[in-house]
């Protein structure tokens, strides 16, 4: 019964940090595990809390597109947010959702019989694998200089202090600022639209998704957005079925990061990092009940919440709202980081504002994570 306590309690913070544009898990888990008592629930407690979050920050990404790291490839989502297709955009990727908590023990049996195997053998590869993806997304001339500087960035940001602030930077305040700029007030929802696509139309790529994002998962700095250019290059995705994709694609990353660390001994977030450093007990199965339970109530709240959550934004000034987003992103940037992360929050800001006024994908700015990563792993 404590652990029920301990995972419902960790659902709720990871739902509502999720919620609110800017805070993110890697934050909150080392706060955690930095308490003064030795309480193995509190690897249920953090293990929720990521989960939750992992399925609630679909919102902020979606609605206001403010995503965090994991939802960067959610920002398609936004654009149909301007259309009137808020509810939808989020439908579709809790769909996606849902379809990677379900396959969830299909892919610990994958990490129990051939993960650890299969890395051993990949690993010297992953610098390649790493700059190849890099090359592979500048898909025009003016994308190139985007991955340049976001590669320059990264480099002189190795520690996990300034990762919060440079994805801020490529992916919030610089969409916000240009939400700004246009000034532009866009209804979220105007009718209940539904998708046009249903049942195995969308959660195919769901599927796919799934399959992909668990064999990709392993390799460090691969991220959701990665994973969404595979998929986009082995068929072809509208809007719908790539929302589908993505959902799918956040949760399995998620669980993979605590399966990676259980098998491979390796970290992939801020979360698994904190955990590491502990002596919590977990094991496969306990690790794989409480990510499910937490993504499955937060599931479950988020789809009942988002109706309300968008007739509130209708209701009142988009400009206002846009601006409250920003000045959230930047207090918390502020809070939770140095003089250094404030500077490279500027400078990732004018990176993402420049792929916008370039027309080149966002994804270009994951440079900033794979190039350095290659070379730590040469």
């Amino acid at each position: 019964m404590l652990q029920v306590l301990y995972l419902i309690t960790g659902t709720l913070l990871g739902t509502t940090a999720g919620l609110l544009p800017g805070l993110h898990t890697n934050n909150i888990a080392p706060a955690i595990v930095a308490l003064p008592i030795m309480n193995p629930n509190l690897f249920i407690f953090t293990a929720a809390t990521a989960s939750a979050f992992t399925v609630s920050s679909t919102v902020p990404s979606v609605l206001l597109g403010a995503p965090s790291g994991e939802n960067i490839a959610v920002l398609p989502g936004h654009k149909l947010t301007n259309q009137g297709k808020g509810m939808t955009a989020i439908h579709l990727t809790l769909k996606g959702t849902l379809t990677s908590i379900i396959l969830t023990p299909i892919i610990a049996i994958y990490f129990t019989l051939l993960a650890p195997s299969l890395y051993g053998h990949l690993a010297k590869l992953f610098p390649v694998i790493l700059v190849t993806i890099t090359l592979l997304v500048i898909n025009k001339p003016q994308a190139a200089p985007i991955a340049i500087l976001s590669a320059a960035l990264g480099l002189t940001t190795l520690s996990n202090s300034t990762i919060m602030p440079m994805l801020t930077g490529f992916f919030g305040t610089s969409t916000l600022i240009v939400a700004l700029a246009k000034g532009k007030r866009k209804t979220i929802q105007t009718k209940k639209n539904k998708p046009r696509k249903k049942g195995w139309q969308t959660t195919r790529p769901a599927v796919a998704s799934t399959i992909i994002s668990t064999f990709m998962g392993t390799i460090p700095a691969v991220s959701t957005a990665v994973t969404a250019v595979i998929g986009k290059a082995l068929g072809k995705m509208d809007e719908e079925e790539y929302l589908s994709f993505i959902g799918a694609s956040n949760t399995t990353y998620m669980t993979i990061s605590f399966l990676t660390l259980l098998y491979l001994g390796k970290t992939r977030t801020g979360t698994t990092a904190a955990i590491a450093t502990t002596q919590f007990p977990f094991n496969t199965l306990m690790t794989i009940a409480t990510l499910m339970a937490s993504a499955s109530i937060a599931y479950a709240v988020v789809k009942t919440s988002t109706p309300k959550i968008i007739n509130f934004m209708n209701r009142k000034n988009h400009k206002k709202i846009t601006i409250t987003a920003l000045i959230f992103l930047l207090t918390v940037n502020i809070l939770l980081t140095n003089i250094t992360g404030l500077a490279v929050l500027v400078t990732a800001t004018a990176i993402g504002i420049a792929t916008v006024k370039l027309r080149v994908s966002r994804i270009n700015c994951m440079a900033s994570l794979t190039i350095p990563t290659a070379l730590l792993l040469i």
